[in-house]
């Protein structure tokens, strides 16, 4: 007769595949209001093949005029149960995020010139708003490393496409979704175990690791689908012990971008 697992060997093996991580952060999205599916599925823009996503919460954001400024607050989130630290090398927002509207939020109530960075943008208010409360407050960065051990020491590996990339795809098959009923606010997400800690390529010479609640990562790849105008790819990095101020940062930003929608 095979042996058994004890309880504590069961609830083990659940952590190190990443389900308690994945319920843990389903947990934390209901409590803020939103709907939560967990492992739901995504086509794949690439291969056009279903994949799954760890965790997909959707809600409606009400802005201060009521019925008249509606938008949907999608959050496409991959976890990462590993609680090896990750290192964002951070680089200043470019000119063309701050002046484009951002990949991450579609308008179908403005036209399809404003969409691409044209007057309506900028007159709603929107641009100052996605500028002040989400640009100046996450930092950006353009490489994602993970520190693993390796045999008898510790090696830095790239992992940006692996980590962001199940969430970006996510929120794109999401904007086909729910992109054709109205307003949507789109932030894809990587939540991990381990420590988020960024460097500065302004003080290179003299690196300096610094703890984050999040970093908002850039991810840019040849496909078709990611490469539309001016629109950067990015999805945020958080750490799971402070997913609740990514929560916070989230909220802050759709409810100013949907007190300025028509």
């Amino acid at each position: 007769m095979a042996e058994l697992p004890t309880n504590d060997e069961i609830i083990g093996a659940l952590d190190a595949a990443g389900f308690l991580l994945e319920q843990k952060v389903a947990v934390a999205l209901d409590g803020a209001g939103f709907a939560v599916r967990v492992a739901a599925s995504y086509l794949d823009p690439d291969e056009g093949k279903s994949r799954e996503i760890d965790v997909i919460g959707v809600k409606e954001i009400v802005g201060p005029r009521s019925d008249e400024c509606r938008a949907l607050h999608v959050v496409p989130i991959e976890c990462k149960s590993t609680p090896m630290p990750y290192v964002a090398f951070l680089r200043d927002w470019h000119q063309r995020d701050r002046e484009n509207l951002p990949w991450e939020v579609v308008l179908n109530g403005l036209p399809r010139i404003g969409m691409d960075g044209g007057e309506p943008w900028i007159t709603l208010g929107l641009q100052v708003e996605w500028e002040t409360h989400r640009i100046n407050v996450a930092a950006r960065g353009e490489q994602l490393v993970r520190v693993e051990r390796k045999g008898s020491k510790f090696a830095a590996r790239n992992v940006l496409l692996e980590v962001g990339m199940p969430a970006i795809k996510a929120a794109h098959d999401l904007r086909r979704v729910y992109g054709g009923s109205g307003n949507v606010i789109l932030f894809p997400a990587a939540v991990v175990s381990g420590t988020v800690f960024s460097i500065s390529s302004e003080d290179i010479e003299n690196p300096e690791l610094v703890e984050r609640d999040f970093v908002t990562v850039a991810c840019e790849v040849s496909s078709n689908w990611m490469t539309h105008g001016y629109r950067r790819n990015h999805f945020d990095i958080v750490a799971y012990d402070r997913l609740t101020r990514w929560l916070e940062h989230m909220n802050n930003v759709t409810y100013r971008i949907g007190a300025c929608l028509p």
